[in-house]
């Protein structure tokens, strides 16, 4: 691997995520890096070690693909649609896909989290979503302390509806909201009124919901500081739980509906890291706690009291309160995490559930982690959920990545106390790039929402 040089990491650079980052970028080591052609039977093989242990707390990731508008900003690959039979026959592929899973898993296995991500999940109908989470209790053990989340579309949502998902078992919600500013909506291609995500969040605490999520972004066409400001009042008396922060990353190269936004609009790379750590300052003034690279929750949020307990886990789908080291995921161009072995599914929509029909893994690529790989992992996360990083790493091979982080303190990002480097207030704001020195030449090493 070639070396990082830590004079990359500078005011701005290369510190952008994609909105609704992909799972290629949220895992480690990323995709880009792992064999194509992977053989299924090594996945048949993780399976089976995962079912010797089943002890190990498991995470279920199902990935509903269908929106019913296509947002020009959003970095995911999405499907728009009207037709239930289609969504139908999705359901049927995942009913497919849990079955072959649980064939080597075996059938019960205990489900520690949840999350239906997309895409809308909600753009499925009310007797859709039941049918699904039917699907996920017969093939596994949802239990009543189980932790289960689901992203919406405010524009999509009804007092039924939210009665049905906290029937369901549902009780943490993600709002996408991008911003309030009617300029930037037009320009992003999202339009939706502050009163609308109002209610949205009010139907959701009516429900009783547990924990209710609002996602902006910073860096759309048009955004400005007074706007931001705007934007930032309004959402703060909305007073959800949580506050994802994106950046917006332009790359109509790789998601087509970005051709649509006109580039000339864009704030630049240094407008772009303004405003974000402009809002990440207007949040925390507000009393948030900020929690790894860009989430930011209430003092009494679960999600607080476990970094404070140093009691916070990472893995592919965010933070949580509870070690879970096995993501499996369901859903074209999704990927799974298990026993050290990820796979990626094939993402073509029709090859997917071609190859599902014929009885066979839908998979694209995979690769098995390394005793090096576990030890950049496990670095990232400590990082991320403690801010700190023990100088014991170094003996897992990671000594001149430590040396480097260390030299971050002639620019006051980190302290060094001996025997580990804390992250300063400073230093929370390039985390995305000291996780990028521990994941080497690799890039991205995320693990963060």
């Amino acid at each position: 691997m070639g070396r990082v040089q830590v004079t990359g990491l500078g005011e701005g650079a290369g510190l952008d995520m994609a909105v609704a980052p992909a799972r290629s970028q949220r895992v480690y080591p990323l995709v880009a890096h792992w064999a194509p052609g992977f053989d299924a039977g090594q996945w048949t093989d993780a399976l089976m070690r995962l079912a010797e242990r089943p002890d190990d707390a498991l995470a279920i990731d199902v990935h509903l693909p269908y929106c019913a508008t296509h947002c020009l900003y959003c970095g995911c690959d999405v499907t728009v649609t009207h037709d239930d039979a289609e969504i139908d026959r999705y359901l049927d592929a995942l009913q497919r896909e849990m079955a072959l899973a649980t064939r080597h898993l075996g059938t019960r296995r205990e489900v520690a989290r949840l999350h239906l991500g997309g895409g809308t999940p909600n753009h499925l109908s009310d007797a859709q979503l039941r049918r699904l989470m039917a699907t996920i209790r017969r093939h596994f053990r949802v239990l009543p302390d189980s932790c289960l989340s689901i992203e919406c579309d405010p524009r999509r949502c009804s007092e039924a509806q939210f009665a049905t998902l906290r029937e369901l078992g549902f009780a943490h919600v993600q709002f996408g909201m991008a911003d309030l500013d009617p300029t930037v909506q037009r320009a992003a291609g999202r339009l939706q009124s502050l009163a609308l995500v109002r209610d949205a969040i009010a139907m959701a605490r009516r429900a009783r919901f547990d924990a209710v999520q609002v996602e902006l972004v910073c860096g759309l066409p048009q955004q400005t500081f007074t706007g931001l400001d705007r934007t930032l009042a309004q959402l703060l008396r909305l007073g959800a739980d949580r506050i994802a922060l994106w950046r917006y990353e332009h790359a109509p190269a790789q998601r087509w509906s970005q051709c649509a936004i006109d580039r000339e609009a864009l704030p630049d790379a240094a407008m772009r890291t303004a405003l974000w750590r402009h809002a990440a300052d207007t949040i925390t003034a507000a009393g948030y706690e900020w929690i790894g690279c860009d989430l930011f929750v209430l003092e009494d949020d679960e999600l607080a009291v476990a970094r404070e307990r140093h009691e916070l886990r990472v893995n592919c789908l965010g933070y949580l309160t509870l070690p879970t080291d096995h993501v499996l995921a369901f859903g074209r161009g999704r990927i799974s995490d298990v026993a050290d072995t990820l796979v990626a599914s094939e993402p073509s929509l029709p090859r997917w559930q071609g190859l599902l029909a014929e009885g066979r893994w839908p998979l694209v690529r995979g690769c098995r982690r390394s005793d090096a790989e576990r030890a950049r992992r496990d670095a990232i996360r400590d990082l991320v959920c403690e801010l700190e990083l023990r100088s014991d790493v170094a003996a897992r091979g990671l000594e001149r990545e430590y040396h480097q982080l260390a030299a971050l303190a002639e620019r006051g990002w980190v302290e060094s106390l001996g025997d580990r480097l804390v992250v300063t207030r400073e230093g929370h704001y390039h985390l995305a790039g000291m996780c990028r020195v521990l994941g080497d030449a690799t890039g991205w090493a995320g693990l963060v929402q």
